[in-house]
């Protein structure tokens, strides 16, 4: 990690209160860089207060413009909310039973719930209750999407925040491993209450597991950030006192996330100082390469792999190339000429007929090639990253 690395998790490990205030020292253009790292994995907000306190004087300019971004961001997400607390007061008196999942709840592990701010907003339901709270939703004001997702049904409203209703959480096809999970989650929950709101959550047990399969769903692609990892480390740091480790990490080899988990722990444990069992850290120092790559990738993704595109693709490329089974060849040529199902939604029309699939190949080189965000190196597969990639997804051995 660099210097501004190094000061951003600082920053972050004092705001949410895992260690005392930080002494960050860092030039006029650290700060900038380390504001842009921050935006990158959306913690801005979180960081703020401490970043002011540390570089206020330094870069008057960007601490101005951040503190006003701040202030008008408090507002928007709490506009965003108004109409929820009544959604799940509707869906308790049809006896539909939601389950809220990350943000919302996770929100309010934080020192300051408003700066943790949310894209969407998850909610898990049986597929029984789908049509009705469908109807329920659309009452107060929002519009189903009209593009598919065979994941989850999608709400948006010109105000509120959007709404992702999930009738699963793994599938068969995807995570056969962990698709206990979709009936464990609902053998243990309670009901949480804040900011005028209440509503079903899973046990911190069950959430955390549901927590590191979600991040394991976006690794191969995009990955994820230090939001991501600050979630897991407060929600680890609310449960360890009843937490049954032993149980948990058997449950998470189990759902095939064994190494992932406890890779997360040692990373949670040198950011924020976290407790956890020494036995997982004397598992790990032979690992200790592993994990350093896993810290670097999650560093260089950003909120779902939004901060580097290039890295993102090289992520892609690694895991395409490990479903290759090592054939060199197959995976060059799958990169240059990908099957219908690789393609984004952008060649939807070669989806769609089979026989437009060497326009959309045409149609993908031609993009590559003019795309003006990449240079012409970032166009190219950087087969050293890739190579790396591959040997961190082999060790993880995610199922």
């Amino acid at each position: 990690m660099n210097k501004v690395d190094t000061g951003l998790i600082d920053l972050l490990s004092s705001s949410i209160n895992c260690s005392p205030s930080s002494n960050v020292e860092l030039l006029p253009q650290e700060w900038q860089q380390l504001f842009d790292e921050a935006v990158a994995h959306q913690i801005h907000h979180i960081i703020f207060e401490q970043a002011y306190k540390n570089g206020s004087t330094v870069n008057p300019d960007l601490f101005a413009a951040w503190k006003n971004e701040t202030m008008s961001s408090f507002l928007f997400f709490y506009e965003r909310f108004e109409v929820i607390g009544e959604l799940f007061e509707r869906l308790r008196k049809a006896n539909i039973p939601v389950l809220a999942l990350k943000g919302l709840y996770f929100k309010n592990l934080y020192p300051k719930p408003e700066l943790r701010t949310m894209g969407d907003m998850d909610l898990l339901i049986d597929r029984q209750y789908l049509d009705e709270a469908s109807k329920i939703i659309q009452g107060v004001g929002y519009q189903k999407a009209t593009k598919e997702d065979p994941k989850h049904i999608s709400f948006f409203h010109k105000r509120y925040i959007y709404i992702e209703l999930h009738t699963s959480l793994v599938t068969e096809t995807r995570r056969k491993q962990a698709i206990g999970l979709n009936q464990d989650i609902w053998n243990d929950v309670t009901y949480f209450t804040a900011e005028n709101m209440t509503f079903l959550i899973p046990s911190d047990f069950n959430h955390l597991l549901y927590c590191c399969i979600h991040m394991t769903n976006h690794f191969g692609k995009g990955g994820f950030g230090l939001r991501q990892v600050s979630d897991f480390a407060l929600l680890v740091k609310k449960a360890a006192a009843t937490l049954d480790w032993d149980k948990f990490l058997e449950k998470a080899n189990e759902y095939g996330i064994g190494n992932f988990v406890e890779a997360l722990l040692i990373i949670c444990n040198n950011f924020f100082k976290l407790e956890i069992p020494q036995s997982i850290i004397e598992k790990n120092r032979v690992n200790e390469k592993h994990i350093e790559k896993l810290t670097e990738t999650i560093l260089e993704a950003g909120v779902f792999g939004g901060k580097s595109l290039n890295s993102a693709i090289n992520r892609s490329l690694a895991m395409d190339a490990l479903n290759t089974k090592g054939d060199t060849s197959k995976f060059h040529l799958r990169y240059v000429f990908p099957s219908r199902s690789k393609l984004s939604p952008s060649y939807a029309y070669a989806k769609k007929c089979g026989l437009l699939l060497p326009v959309a190949w045409v149609h993908r080189i031609i993009n590559a090639i003019m795309r003006k965000d990449l240079s012409f190196e970032q166009k190219i597969p950087d087969t050293e990253k890739i190579d790396g990639y591959i040997n961190l997804f082999k060790w993880l051995d995610i199922k």
